[in-house]
């Protein structure tokens, strides 16, 4: 079950060099993949390894989104400024 939601984050990092199509559907299943690890797996028998695992490419999700999130805030600024 961890190796599929290691596999939806992935697919979600890699959906970021794509079309937003794309990003949309990978946060989709990502998100099923989560509900479905929230019901299937018992939180106090996954180990601390399996965990560390997953969290590099949370990290580097979190801050990818964060970076776009940036750009998007200050478009409308880089656009007022360049005329």
């Amino acid at each position: 079950m961890l190796s599929t939601f290691k596999k939806a984050l992935e697919e979600l990092e890699s959906s970021f060099s794509k079309k937003s199509k794309d990003v949309r559907s990978a946060s989709s299943s990502l998100e099923a993949n989560l509900l479905n690890f929230k019901k299937e797996v018992d939180l106090n028998n996954i180990s601390k390894g399996s965990i560390k695992q997953l969290l590099p490419i949370i990290e580097k999700l979190s801050i990818q989104n964060d970076y776009k999130l940036d750009l998007i805030r200050e478009f409308p600024n880089y656009i007022l400024n360049k005329k």
